[in-house]
C-alpha cells in the first residue's frame, strides 16, 4: 500500500498515548489514554479514528486513592494489561480471574467470596454461558456487547460460580467464549428477537431439567450506539497497524469504522498498547 511521505512523518512523529482502558457508562463507550507528553490521562472521542497500535503492551499502571499512577518500571506485559506489581493490591493472584482456585481463603480476594451469578448470554443467533458477580451483571453483558441474556443460579462464591459455569458448558455444549473474528455476521444482521426468545425457552428448559436451576426471564440490550443491520459484513481488522475512518458504531468491544468498507477494531484488545494519533 502507498503511503505518502507527509502521512509516514505523521505516523512516526505524532502523540504518542497509551491505553489504560476501554469500558462503558450504560450504554456509552469510553476509551482512557494516558499521553506522555503531558503525563496525565484523557479520554478520546469516539466519532472518528485515526491512529496507529503499536505491537509492544505495557503496564497500564494503577488507579490508587490519590489518582491514577503509572507503573513505575514500565514493564512489558502478555496475559494481563498490568504487571504483577501494579495488580497486587487489587488482584492477588491474576490466573484467579479465569480459574479461581479457592474461596478467598488463600490470598484474602474480597472478589472471591463475592456473590456470583451464572448467565446464559445471546450474540445474535450464538450463545454463551458465563459468569461474573452479581453487582456488575448487566455492565458485564454490555461490555461483551451481548443482544440479550438470562441468568441460571447465584453462587456463594467465584470459585463455585466457575463450576457450574464449566458443568452446563459440558452439558449441553455451551460455549464459554466467542472469538470476536466469528461474530461478525452476528454484527451484519443485527438481533432477531423473535428467534432469541425461542432459543431461550428451549434453553432454559433444558438447563432446568439437567441441573435443577430456575432461569430468569430474559433481559433485552438495545440501546447501544449503533444501527443493524448494517450494509455490509465489517472486515474483522488487525489490532496492530493503521486505523482510521469514521466511526459508525460501537457495541461491546467492537468499534466499526469505514475505511474500503466496514472494518471492526477490537477496542477492549488496546489497553496496553501504545497508539499514535495521525
Amino acid at each position: 500500500m502507498f503511503v505518502s511521505a507527509d502521512r509516514l512523518m505523521a505516523m512516526e512523529n505524532g502523540e504518542k498515548l497509551h491505553a489504560i482502558s476501554f469500558d462503558w457508562e450504560g450504554y456509552a463507550p469510553r476509551f482512557l489514554t494516558y499521553s506522555f507528553g503531558n503525563a496525565r490521562l484523557q479520554e478520546l472521542e469516539l466519532n472518528a479514528v485515526s491512529f496507529t497500535v503499536s505491537d509492544g503492551q505495557y503496564c497500564i499502571g494503577s488507579f490508587r486513592a490519590e489518582g491514577y499512577r503509572p507503573c513505575p518500571f514500565r514493564r512489558q506485559v502478555v496475559n494481563f494489561a498490568q504487571c504483577e506489581f501494579c495488580s497486587r493490591s487489587i488482584i492477588p493472584i491474576q490466573k484467579c480471574l479465569f480459574d479461581p482456585i479457592c474461596d478467598g481463603e488463600l490470598c484474602d480476594w474480597d472478589l472471591c467470596r463475592r456473590e456470583h451469578m451464572v448467565y446464559i448470554a445471546f450474540y445474535g443467533s450464538k450463545t454463551k454461558v458465563g459468569m461474573t458477580s452479581s453487582g456488575r451483571l448487566t455492565e458485564r453483558l454490555i461490555e461483551q456487547g451481548a443482544d440479550a441474556y438470562f441468568t441460571v443460579g447465584t453462587f456463594h462464591s467465584r470459585k463455585a460460580a466457575r463450576e457450574m459455569e464449566k458443568k452446563i458448558s459440558r452439558g449441553l455444549s455451551i460455549a464459554q467464549m466467542h472469538r470476536s473474528a466469528d461474530l461478525m455476521n452476528e454484527l451484519q444482521k443485527g438481533p432477531d428477537y423473535a428467534a432469541i426468545d425461542l432459543i431461550y425457552r428451549q434453553t432454559g428448559a433444558r438447563i432446568g431439567e439437567k441441573f435443577d436451576l430456575t432461569p430468569s426471564d430474559i433481559v433485552l440490550l438495545k440501546d447501544y450506539p449503533i444501527r443493524q443491520p448494517l450494509e455490509s459484513k465489517p472486515a474483522y481488522s488487525s489490532l496492530i497497524g493503521v486505523h482510521e475512518g469514521e466511526v459508525i458504531g460501537v457495541k461491546g468491544r467492537m468499534l466499526l469504522y469505514r475505511n474500503d468498507g466496514i472494518r471492526a477494531l477490537n477496542m477492549a484488545a488496546l489497553p496496553s498498547r501504545v497508539i499514535t494519533l495521525i
